[in-house]
């Protein structure tokens, strides 16, 4: 549009420009009429071109209709695309992530007769960054299995109001251990961070 636009201020300029020399060159009398006339015709077509080349076009409502179809199939088909890819993308991350459960609870199961109860995985969904699929951060939750359960010191039975500072609540010292050991296994196996690993035990 720019380009036609220059080109078409061009030609009325080189018109005017021409018209002007003419007047210059030429001698006064009928010569001089007759060119006038001659270059004011070349100016007013000139003024006149796009709408002459308006009139010459194509100007048909089954071709608008086509193209309106044409555009709007191709607009159906890239919607349908990014949909397809979407969906390529879930399915892709799902598989991954189903792989990544199994080798957790493998990995659980080698630490002391745990199991793994739930794991969720979040990651880099973008699949134009570099790190697609990298782990971002792992939650899991495990179950301590039938095997010997850790024997826990008796509390003494207190009589009246008790003395002291309340014990701490959280996990207990064989809980605490427990966890950081499986931080750090789970943490080398997927090549990560300890502090990228949440757990839970039950």
């Amino acid at each position: 549009m720019v380009a036609w636009l220059r080109t078409y201020i061009q030609n009325i300029i080189i018109v005017i420009i021409l018209a002007s020399f003419m007047q210059i060159i030429l001698p006064s009398g009928t010569v001089r009429r007759y060119a006038q006339l001659a270059v004011g015709l070349v100016l007013v077509l000139t003024l006149l071109s796009p709408l002459l080349a308006l009139a010459r076009a194509p100007f048909g409502i089954s071709e608008l209709l086509g193209q309106a179809t044409v555009q709007t199939a191709w607009a159906e088909l890239r919607t349908e695309s990014t949909l397809l890819k979407n969906s390529q993308d879930r399915q892709l991350l799902t598989a991954y992530e189903l792989a990544l459960k199994q080798e957790a609870s493998r990995v659980i199961a080698t630490q002391g007769g745990l199991q793994l109860v739930e794991a969720t995985f979040e990651f880099v969904t973008e699949r134009e960054a570099e790190d697609f699929g990298r782990i971002k951060q792992m939650q899991v939750v495990v179950s301590q299995g039938s095997g010997v359960q850790p024997v826990t010191a008796v509390k003494p039975v207190q009589i009246g109001p008790a003395s002291g500072p309340k014990p701490r609540e959280g996990a207990s010292p064989v809980d605490s251990a427990l966890i950081t050991r499986l931080k750090s296994a789970l943490a080398t196996h997927f090549a990560i961070n300890t502090d990228q690993v949440l757990i839970t035990i039950r």
